[in-house]
């Protein structure tokens, strides 16, 4: 640890990425204001910074996700003093230089580093995991209600073909499908147990996921940690998932939930404390 704490030197941080949850409600922006809240609250001086942001001086940032800004902009990162949280499971040629120029790497799963060593050499050394920030007291469980909940874009990429073959394969099991329609979805005509009910509001999942008896996820993509299948496990949905789910990945106990819960409260602190190690 730094003799001098990072919350008394007055370093400020610049949390980078595409968009704030404010404008585009998913997993990565949720766990980025998050953290942002968290570092405020623990006393860092921390800000969100996306393409349409007024830029402001800083002395470290926090790169999470940058499809969208400027090559200027990244040229502009990559010169700076950066961390690299990673988010997307896609290669870019951007990744080489991310992965070789941070001072610091962050990965969401174990099964995320797993993907990305494959491909990039990566200096273990510099690398930590950070979960998804759950807050795991507001999920709980009640009298089970006979259906089904999948919550997550509705896109080819985060499974919406493998929900409808479940759907078409398990005519009785009534599916409510919630997230963001990132593709024209249409519910075929022979699939009237599948219900797409459109955005909820993130306040509102815990209701549902504590009346659902299960919970699908199949994307085809790595789902470098889907929080909302945690979400279903601190809620006693049974999982209807595949193999792609990294948030599963974790060496946890998960047959001790109280365990589980408590390794999840710590997200937070673990975080802060290990940027301020590093800075």
């Amino acid at each position: 640890m730094n003799s001098e704490p990072l919350k008394q030197t007055g370093k400020r941080i610049g949390w980078i990425y595409d968009w704030t949850v404010d404008e585009l409600l998913g997993g990565a922006e949720l766990t980025g204001r998050e953290l942002v809240t968290a570092g405020q609250a623990l006393g860092y001086d921390v800000r969100e910074i996306t393409p349409r942001t007024q830029q402001r001086e800083a002395d470290w940032l926090i790169v999470n996700n940058v499809k969208y800004f400027t090559l200027v902009n990244i040229n502009q990162m990559l010169a700076s003093n950066f961390i690299y949280f990673c988010h997307d499971p896609i290669v870019l040629p951007i990744h080489q230089h991310l992965f070789s120029l941070a001072k610091h790497i962050f990965f969401y799963s174990p099964a995320q580093v797993n993907f990305y060593t494959q491909i990039f050499p990566i200096n273990l050394d510099k690398v930590s995991l950070c979960p998804a920030l759950i807050e795991p007291d507001k999920f709980y469980s009640q009298e089970k209600e006979d259906f089904a909940v999948s919550l997550c874009d509705i896109g080819v990429n985060k499974g919406i073909y493998n929900v409808m073959q479940i759907a078409r394969e398990n005519p009785t099991l009534r599916i409510e499908l919630y997230g963001k329609d990132i593709m024209g979805y249409e519910p075929t005509s022979d699939l009237l147990n599948l219900q797409y009910k459109g955005l909820i509001p993130y306040q509102e999942v815990p209701k549902l996921l504590a009346r659902a008896k299960y919970f699908i996820h199949h994307p085809v993509w790595l789902e470098c940690y889907g929080r909302s299948v945690v979400e279903a496990y601190l809620s006693d949905c049974q999982h209807i998932v595949n193999q792609n789910i990294d948030a599963l990945s974790y060496n946890w106990n998960w047959q001790d939930k109280n365990e589980v819960k408590e390794r999840l409260r710590r997200v937070p602190v673990d975080f802060w404390s290990k940027i301020e190690d590093i800075i």
